[in-house]
């Protein structure tokens, strides 16, 4: 293998109505500085940065994420993207694990797309719903109906709304957003019919620089063992509700969750 840097486009967690995120992955000799990573993830936003080392003697694959110019420790949409592009250049060290800050992640090959697994360790707080502040920061002037529940689980906050079509009228005040100390917002609900999906979400982070994430995984595998309690299913399939939309499939297991999600090279 050559000295120069691999670049690809990755797209991952897309489908027929879904466009997923677009990632840019470089793959190094060894990470570089966190200055200059955080300056070429600036000049590809909204494009999501990973560098990929170039594996040794090892099956485990480190990777760390980038996005609007900040460094990312969960990313499940980057680390679908690297295990596809893993699948095509390191074949022959499967099956691969691919660790960042965000944890460990075990790769399947499964149908649809590949396949992330995680050890199955969320616990749920049920906080008391303040429904004057979740109208005013989340809902802004749309007529939607009342927050139904709010949880909170390792510093990210649940919001569920009675129904999808909230989810979709939502217009957050990011600001007001921003200075909460929940690591993001997921807005969630049960899908209509016409999503071929079991929950939709949208996902809104912008004390990151993130006001909002077109197709989360890390929300996701939030959400699966969420949701099989609510719909006492274990093969669920989600769709974020984004401008640019995403489709997930996934399994809850009590020792594990897995997330599903189709991958392809630009």
């Amino acid at each position: 293998m050559t000295n120069t840097p691999t670049t690809l486009l990755i797209d991952s967690f897309f489908d027929t109505d879904a466009q997923g995120n677009r990632h840019t992955l470089l793959e190094l000799k060894r990470f570089r500085a966190k200055a200059q990573a955080q300056a070429h993830s600036l000049a590809i936003s909204p494009n999501i940065l990973i560098e990929l080392l170039r594996p040794k003697n090892s099956t485990t694959i480190e990777l760390r994420f980038y996005q609007h110019g900040q460094e990312i420790m969960n990313c499940g949409s980057g680390t679908l993207a690297a295990a596809h592009y893993c699948r095509e250049v390191y074949a022959s060290l499967w099956p691969l694990m691919l660790h960042s800050a965000g944890g460990e992640f075990k790769v399947n090959q499964q149908t649809p797309g590949l396949g992330l697994e995680i050890k199955n360790t969320f616990l749920y707080q049920t906080k008391k719903i303040k429904q004057a502040f979740w109208q005013y920061a989340l809902a802004g002037h749309s007529r939607i109906q009342p927050v139904r529940t709010v949880q909170q689980v390792r510093g990210y906050t649940i919001v569920e709304y009675p129904s999808a079509t909230d989810i979709a009228a939502l217009c957050p005040r990011f600001q007001l957003l921003a200075n909460l100390q929940s690591h993001a917002i997921i807005a969630t609900a049960a899908a209509n019919h016409e999503h071929r999906a079991d929950y939709v979400l949208r996902y809104f982070a912008p004390r990151f620089g993130n006001p909002e994430d077109a197709a989360t995984g890390s929300a996701n595998f939030i959400l699966l063992p969420y949701w099989q309690r609510r719909l006492k299913k274990n093969k669920l399939c989600g769709l974020q509700l984004s401008p640019l939309g995403g489709r997930f499939w996934g399994e809850c297991t009590r020792r594990s969750l897995s997330l599903f999600g189709q991958t392809r090279t630009l």
